[in-house]
């Protein structure tokens, strides 16, 4: 009968392809190959339950709690001679009903984003990228989101196989959502939400994926050219609601501009935007943070934005002391801020059981976070940034204008170690995740002794063993890391600046 098994062989055989000798406890070919037998194999009939019942079939007496529509699948015991009857069983499972075929390329498209949201990570999903859940049923509106879908489907499953990566670039996915972008853009779909999405998606797989970061910028520039002449936000529309809110956080972030590139949205699209966040926040499930956490980063980016491009003015002219001067006191009061919404926050973050801290001495801190949540790794790593940076900023105008204060290198080694506390709850996220929060580690470097730099190096390796952007040997990193904290405080004239970098 269709159902039930033919051999009584264990286990281990028959994933092996080989004929079991079924002499208990232990086969032939489980000794010879020195592994513990699991025994014979559990006979089991399994019967389709119908309308009506099918006859013979023992039913257990709380099958009324069940829903009548529910398909449900039956397992009675059958007894064999020769069986030991202790291996039988009885048991209800309860399958649901099977999806549908795809008929159209949209359909694949979103059946297969479906399935990788279902397997994949959440906090692959949940790092600035809350607008997926959103996407699958827009999919056929919108050839470009499609293809942006596609591409992410692939290069999220080319990174979990762990096999020859290519850069984005290599893809034939890639050019294909180039052309598809190409033509919505000139056909006046710009405004479009969707749009937006397939754009913002695909700077998310560059940043999380690609091997080369350095089309980030690109990206970043169409998403900004789009975002401002996009209409104002729907607030009926979740995908509208969410992703202009991770937009905004994104240029607040990284978009490589001077202060004014983020002053040209009105004053309606502002309260929009405000809104959004509010709303983002609030529908956030069982947060241990506050919305003043949040606007204290919002506000950070937006004042280091504006320090940033005058801190380049006084390396191009050193002689402008007056601007030096408004820098400095700038970045003072910067530091301040994150620092006491730093305090603050995880004073209440461990009196509410989300941060355990834990003494260690042989650590390199001292101590270490367990965080439950990745919100707020990511959260108070952000707050961590916020003062690290001005720090590394603030020292450097000390050296160029001949006044070393000791204080701000005592500060920095401080927010430093800090930043090292959080590390071993960073190496538990995923690792496309854990690299991005890799700058905090590096901007923990420049400050540190001997111990604490052998650990960040250490710790950079780790996490990049399995997505190699930065160099395998650790002579090698270390120019890499510390070509990462000019970058990341604009000391480097030849780059873009790149924002205040929270993640």
């Amino acid at each position: 009968m269709p159902g039930i098994p033919k051999s009584r062989g264990c286990q281990v055989c028959k994933r092996r392809k080989v004929k079991c000798d079924e002499t208990w406890p232990s086969c032939g070919q489980c000794t010879r190959i020195r592994t513990d037998c699991p025994g014979p194999t559990t006979l089991f009939k399994f019967i389709n339950k119908t309308t009506g019942g099918a006859p013979g079939v023992e039913i257990a007496d709380d099958t009324a709690v069940s829903r009548p529509s529910s398909p449900m699948v039956y397992m009675r015991k059958v007894h064999y001679s020769n069986v030991n009857d202790a291996a039988a069983g009885y048991g209800r499972l309860q399958m649901t009903l099977p999806r549908g075929n795809p008929t159209t390329v949209a359909d694949r498209v979103g059946l297969r984003l479906a399935s990788t949201l279902e397997r994949g990570p959440a906090e692959v999903v949940t790092t600035f990228m809350g607008y997926l859940p959103e996407i699958p049923k827009r999919i056929a509106e919108s050839p470009c989101l499609r293809d942006s879908v596609n591409l992410f489907c692939t290069a999220w499953a080319g990174f979990r196989s762990q096999g020859q990566r290519k850069p984005l670039l290599a893809m034939p996915q890639y050019g294909k959502l180039l052309r598809s972008l190409q033509k919505a853009l000139t056909n006046g779909e710009a405004h479009r939400i969707e749009t937006l999405a397939a754009m913002t998606l695909l700077e998310r797989t560059a940043r999380l994926f690609d091997l080369n970061s350095e089309s980030l910028n690109f990206h970043l520039k169409g998403i900004r050219q789009v975002f401002i002449q996009k209409t104002l936000p729907n607030p009926d529309d979740q995908l509208d609601v969410k992703l202009t809110n991770e937009v905004h956080a994104l240029l607040l972030r990284d978009w490589p501009g001077s202060s004014e590139d983020m002053t040209v949205l009105t004053s309606a699209q502002k309260e929009a935007l405000s809104q959004c966040a509010s709303s983002q926040l609030s529908n956030l499930e069982s947060r241990p943070f506050l919305e003043s956490d949040i606007m204290v980063l919002y506000t950070c980016a937006e004042k280091f934005i504006k320090l940033l491009a005058e801190f380049q003015q006084v390396l191009r002219n050193p002689e402008k002391m007056e601007m030096a001067s408004s820098v400095r006191r700038g970045l003072h009061e910067m530091k301040n801020e994150g620092r006491q919404a730093a305090a603050d926050s995880l004073a209440r973050w461990i009196e509410d059981g989300a941060i355990e801290e834990k003494v260690d001495p042989a650590f390199v801190a001292g101590k270490r976070y367990r965080i439950s949540s990745m919100y707020l790794i990511g959260l108070y790593h952000a707050m961590i940034m916020c003062q690290l940076i001005p720090l590394s900023v603030l020292h450097h105008l000390d050296v160029m204008c001949g006044t070393q204060d000791s204080t701000v290198i005592d500060e920095s080694r401080q927010v430093g170690a800090e930043m090292w506390k959080i590390m071993p709850a960073i190496k538990s996220l995923e690792p496309v995740i854990a690299i991005i929060m890799m700058n905090g580690a590096c901007m923990s470097y420049e400050f540190a002794d001997e111990r604490g730099r052998e650990y960040v190096l250490e710790t950079i390796l780790d996490i990049d063993s399995s997505v190699g952007r930065y160099p395998k040997k650790k002579e090698s990193l270390r120019g890499a890391v510390m070509d990462r904290i000019r970058l990341l405080t604009g000391r480097n004239l030849n780059q873009p600046i790149q924002g205040l970098v929270l993640s």
